[in-house]
């Protein structure tokens, strides 16, 4: 479970950066904040496991 929390951590650290991108690309922002609210789901799963 430890290794598991890591990896999630890691993942928001790629939401964080897509935030980012999501200033050049307005369009595609909306797309990517709700693959972001997904990573955050699993995350939360593998919490229970």
């Amino acid at each position: 479970c430890t290794d598991t929390r890591t990896v999630c951590s890691v993942r928001r650290a790629v939401c964080s950066d897509t935030r980012t991108v999501c200033n050049d690309t307005r369009t595609g922002c909306n797309d990517r904040r709700t693959v972001c609210r997904d990573t955050r789901a699993l995350c939360s799963d593998v919490r229970t496991v």
